[in-house]
């Protein structure tokens, strides 16, 4: 079987926050991701985004959120998946589907720390394209802020 095929989407609920807090905690010894370590503060946060869990085997492994701030413009607000399940394609998988998703949108932005290697290739490869640098922009660190535009056919 596919890879792919064997990963699953749930948009979360309140039912899932503790969940979406225990991926996001366990990320917290990689001080390139700058995880959120208070559950008030990660759930402040994402008030007002759509947020989905990725299930892989019936076991959540990850999570994705985004915002649709208007009709032109989304921001990818979380992309996280448990340390045991990088670097295997998953990933890739999960911007397929953020992309798909957002397909409709016309500009699309996303921020990493400058030093996360792994997010800029992954979003480099899927088209987006690095356009300002911000200092303390997230907990007193540096980002990368990209953007991606979808060009739509009328």
């Amino acid at each position: 079987m596919i890879l792919k095929d064997l990963i699953t989407y749930k948009q979360a609920n309140d039912d899932d926050l503790d969940t979406l807090f225990n991926i996001e905690k366990s990320l917290s010894d990689n001080p390139i991701y700058g995880a959120f370590t208070d559950q008030k503060e990660f759930e402040k946060y994402f008030i007002g985004h759509k947020m989905f869990l990725v299930v892989y085997q019936d076991k959540p492994i990850g999570y994705f959120a985004y915002k649709v701030i208007d009709k032109d413009i989304s921001e990818i607000s979380g992309f996280a998946l448990l340390k045991g399940y990088q670097s295997k394609g998953i990933g890739t998988i999960m911007m397929n589907k953020i992309l798909d998703d957002l397909k409709n949108i016309k500009r699309i932005k996303i921020f990493t720390s400058p030093e996360n290697i792994p997010a800029l290739i992954l979003y480099l490869k899927n088209g987006f394209v690095i356009r300002e640098w911000k200092e303390n922009y997230f907990q007193g660190q540096p980002r990368v802020i990209l953007y991606k535009s979808n060009f739509i056919k009328q």
